[in-house]
């Protein structure tokens, strides 16, 4: 029986024990593994999509890429206390006075009121001191306020603007040459029958088209009718001669442009006046910023500055540190009280 048992050369070198521990899943070792492949993946993402992202980000990057001081932040309305940034305390001052501006003919758009506590309508006074300081002996007196693209807020800025002007007791003029898709007259609810065609046509005279709207010190000159050739009648003599008869009439005269990148209106009018205001939008590439620029150095305007439509304004000069200080000023008259 023995010599038909099969040898076997497997011995027992030790006997098996039950593991005191589990060997898999080993739950620490994978979450640490798995939390810094994801640290490593999330940033890798953030570069990669702020490597994508070509869009101006705040006021510091925007003087440092274009080489122009950025005179003002202008936030979306909808982020400020209110609709257009009330101040605290201010809510119902505002709103009164506001309800009384927006009528039939005022469009919401139009923030610059006369109440102190506004910081949509403060912001804009910002660029308005900004602008007479911006070069030295004296002010400005015919500013072009014009964008890259459309949908820059331009319009809004040149309305409001010329209502903070207007504020301080001078004579302002506001003219629309956008001659081929005009706003102002929208936004001020006037009509646009008679305006800047007729009389650089000659068929009307200046003071039959000119609008004297409901705040002292501003008037309007609306675009007018389309033209087959608006280029042309802004980059004629005609043109700079009216610049220069109103200007002697006017304390300052601020002009709304069409967008420098589509056409070149713009552009021959930035050679009429005494400097140029660039709105640049939040959504806008910096390369098409920079572009504009270019074509403006490039016949010689003066860029005065930027101003950042639509951005946040939590940095400096944003509408963060207006709350701030209208609502300590808020807290400050009521304990007087």
């Amino acid at each position: 029986v023995s010599a038909d048992v099969p040898t076997s050369n497997v011995s027992i070198v030790d006997k098996a024990e039950i593991p005191r521990h589990q060997s898999s899943p080993r739950v620490l070792a994978s979450l640490g593994m798995g939390s810094f492949l994801g640290l490593c993946i999330g940033i890798g993402l953030a570069f990669l999509l702020e490597h994508m992202d070509d869009r101006l980000k705040d006021a510091e990057e925007a003087e440092r890429y274009l080489k122009l001081p950025s005179l003002a932040i202008v936030p979306p309305f909808a982020r400020l206390n209110g609709a257009h940034g009330y101040g605290a305390g201010g809510k119902r001052v505002e709103a009164l006075e506001h309800k009384r501006l927006t009528d039939d003919r005022q469009s919401k758009e139009i923030v610059v009121t006369s109440n102190r506590l506004s910081m949509a309508g403060e912001i804009y006074r910002t660029i308005r001191t900004s602008l007479l300081f911006s070069r030295a002996g004296s002010p400005p007196k015919t500013i072009l306020i014009t964008s890259a693209t459309g949908g820059e807020g331009k319009t809004v800025t040149a309305i409001n603007s010329a209502l903070a002007f207007a504020q301080t007791g001078a004579q302002i003029l506001l003219i629309d040459t956008d001659l081929r898709k005009s706003r102002c007259h929208k936004v001020l609810g006037f009509d646009n029958y008679l305006g800047l065609t007729q009389v650089l046509v000659g068929q009307r005279p200046f003071e039959e088209v000119v609008h004297e709207t409901d705040n002292a010190g501003l008037s309007f000159l609306s675009a007018g009718p389309s033209s087959p050739n608006p280029s042309e009648l802004l980059a004629s003599e005609e043109m700079r001669e009216l610049l220069h008869y109103l200007s002697t009439r006017y304390d300052y005269i601020i002009l709304d442009s069409a967008p420098v990148i589509p056409v070149t209106d713009s552009v021959a009018l930035s050679t009429m006046v005494d400097g140029v205001l660039l709105v640049v939008g939040g959504q806008t590439a910096k390369q098409i910023v920079q572009t504009t620029c270019t074509r403006l150095n490039h016949v010689g305007s003066k860029i005065l500055g930027l101003v950042l439509n639509g951005f946040e304004g939590h940095g400096p000069g944003g509408y963060t540190y207006y709350n701030h200080y209208y609502s300590h000023e808020h807290e400050d008259d009521a304990s007087l009280s």
